[in-house]
């Protein structure tokens, strides 16, 4: 068998769709001009927006290495709060039981001021409307009447006996952050 004899396949055109038969074997349009310019514009244009999220990409690795502490903190603390919402968002406000069409918080039984170690115990984080987290500080009296109704006074007393000091690493901080966003899409699916 001589390389002369060899038939090669007709391949359709990336570009006008027509049928030829290709002069190389891995040519990806025919023979006319138009097509292999277009084809030309075509690649340079997917080149071009891959190097941009390339760019972008790195961009966002280098920004996430010069996060501070707290930047990471507090960008963990929203994916928790925001879980806890989700999570509560068919039950009252934990302290005044009432439900009413204004904003809600994730309001912490233990400060984060005064527990930082407790900021991402879910035990002590519940749905709390904003009138009581910020115009009644919180409305721990309350507040805690509604957790021993749910939890349990064991559970109420253990969370205000724990003063164990917690201090996060960026990394632990991190796979927080990562594993609370995945549980608030879990829940988001799950309600939808």
């Amino acid at each position: 068998m001589k390389l002369n004899d060899i038939k090669i396949k007709p391949k359709t055109c990336r570009i006008c769709r027509d049928k030829y038969v290709p002069y190389r074997a891995l040519s990806p349009v025919c023979e006319k001009y138009e097509c292999k310019v277009a084809y030309a514009i075509k690649s340079a244009e997917k080149a071009a927006i891959a190097r941009e999220k390339k760019a972008k990409r790195e961009h966002k690795e280098k920004l996430a290495k010069i996060k501070t502490r707290q930047e990471h903190l507090r960008e963990a603390q929203r994916h928790f709060n925001l879980y806890v919402r989700i999570r509560d968002a068919d039950l009252p406000c934990i302290s005044c039981q009432r439900f009413h069409s204004g904003q809600y918080h994730a309001g912490h039984y233990r400060s984060v001021g005064s527990a930082p170690h407790l900021r991402f115990n879910e035990l002590n984080c519940h749905r709390q409307c904003s009138v009581c987290n910020n115009h009644l500080s919180g409305n721990q009296l309350k507040y805690r009447q509604g957790l021993i109704a749910k939890l349990g006074i064991e559970a109420v007393e253990q969370l205000e006996a724990d003063n164990a000091p917690k201090h996060y690493t960026i990394e632990e901080i991190q796979a927080i952050k990562v594993k609370y966003k995945q549980l608030t899409k879990q829940l988001k699916e799950s309600q939808s």
